[in-house]
């Protein structure tokens, strides 16, 4: 994309010129250059290699302002330092944000110059810039806090970055093949958990170092969740209840979905995982997959060899079910037997399930269902399922267990 006059797309949003004076390049070089820009591996190699291509492109460019390069520009200079720079350093901290800044302004400010070409006329606010791309308000907030020499928190930043990045790919990057012929390329699994993630970190990183999430937020945390869910729900839920997520790795980190994992030590899950959870709770209730959201849950604390990781997970498993199964849910008779014999055949240090059911009919349904499986003749459950990812009811009848639930359940 160059500065130009003419309205480049018509009335769509992708920045692409549609003659040849937009190809300062090899097609060969651009091919790569844009594998690596949509690469989500965003790490300090990669963005090197962009940097470098970019600047050899300018270099025999003779034609000046292509925005669209440019702001690929500034988002993978952002990139590179974030991750070869120490925020906890004073120095380098502050050298962090101070590149940080001045890639936000300059993205923000190319936009806002993208939005004129492409409408045939300047856009009237930032803000007007940031919905026309479906970018969040707050962008052009920080922008404005830059200008006047007020910088937003380090996150806040790579926050906003993240998001124009996604423009840019969408609008200039994916619809642009380095020829006048353009494809579509939807968002994969991977992205749209690694956004999940992004956006949830704000709900659970310690209140004196993070601004409280407000409604926008929460409806964006919704939005995201439900997009992830949709996509691809078995990665989402194997992805959650993993290092991935919020639970701690070996090393320490967790919110591994992101280029740059965080700190267990640096979060406060205790604090924020219950306004966490209730939100995405609506998104899995709406989709119908609460249940198996719990069972994805467990599987994995099954599946694990290493007993400190098993822990963690039981312990972040605990916590999420506890919330779900108080917030009112109600599972069905055979969803409520299946995440029993799952809560006795772990067996989970602190059952979570026992105490649903709230009528006596059920509970002698559920006595029923229980006894049922006790008089099978099966084995013990398949901790690696084939079927949908989720295992079949198999209990070994000889285990004490299904006595132990059907007396609690006769008394209660």
């Amino acid at each position: 994309m160059q500065k130009r006059k003419n309205n480049c797309m018509g009335g769509n949003r992708q920045f692409v010129s549609k003659d040849n004076s937009c190809l300062p390049f090899h097609p060969k070089q651009w091919r790569y250059l844009k594998e690596l820009v949509t690469n989500d591996d965003i790490n300090q190699e990669n963005s090197k290699k962009i940097i470098d291509l970019l600047i050899a492109m300018e270099q025999r460019d003779s034609v000046e302002g292509r925005l669209g390069l440019a702001l690929t520009y500034e988002i993978y200079n952002a990139f590179y330092h974030l991750h070869k720079l120490d925020r906890n350093n004073n120095t380098e901290g502050a050298a962090l944000q101070s590149v940080l800044a001045c890639a936000l302004q300059r993205s923000v400010n190319h936009l806002h110059d993208v939005y004129g070409h492409l409408e045939g006329g300047p856009s009237p606010t930032y803000k007007k810039t940031m919905e026309y791309f479906k970018l969040p308000g707050v962008v052009a907030a920080y922008r404005n806090d830059i200008a006047h020499g007020k910088y937003p928190t380090v996150d806040s930043m790579v926050d906003a970055i993240v998001e124009i990045r996604k423009v840019v790919i969408d609008c200039y990057w994916k619809p642009f093949e380095g020829t006048s012929k353009g494809t579509k390329i939807e968002e994969g699994k991977e992205t749209l958990f690694a956004d999940f993630v992004r956006k949830s970190r704000a709900f659970i990183l310690p209140s004196n170092t993070s601004p409280t999430p407000n409604e926008e937020d929460e409806r964006l945390l919704k939005e995201m969740a439900l997009k992830a869910i949709e996509c691809d729900f078995t990665y989402f839920g194997k992805s959650f209840f993993s290092p991935a997520f919020a639970i701690e790795d070996v090393d320490g980190y967790s919110l591994k979905a992101l280029p740059e994992p965080v700190l267990h030590s640096g979060l406060d899950i205790n604090n924020g995982l219950n306004r966490l959870v209730l939100l995405i709770y609506q998104a899995l209730k709406k989709t119908g997959n609460v249940f198996y959201f719990c069972i994805y849950g467990l599987q994995e604390i099954a599946q694990e060899s290493s007993e400190v990781m098993r822990q963690r997970k039981e312990a972040f498993f605990n916590s999420c079910a506890r919330i779900i199964v108080g917030s009112g849910h109600w599972f069905s008779i055979s969803e409520t037997v299946q995440l029993l014999k799952w809560d006795y055949t772990l067996p989970l240090t602190e059952p979570v399930f026992e105490n649903m059911p709230s009528t006596v009919r059920d509970n002698k349904r559920i006595v029923l269902e229980l006894k049922k499986i006790m008089n099978s003749d099966c084995e013990e459950f398949d901790a690696t399922p084939e079927n949908d990812g989720l295992s079949s009811i198999k209990i070994n009848k000889c285990k004490p267990w299904g006595k132990v639930v059907i007396d609690k359940y006769e008394k209660y």
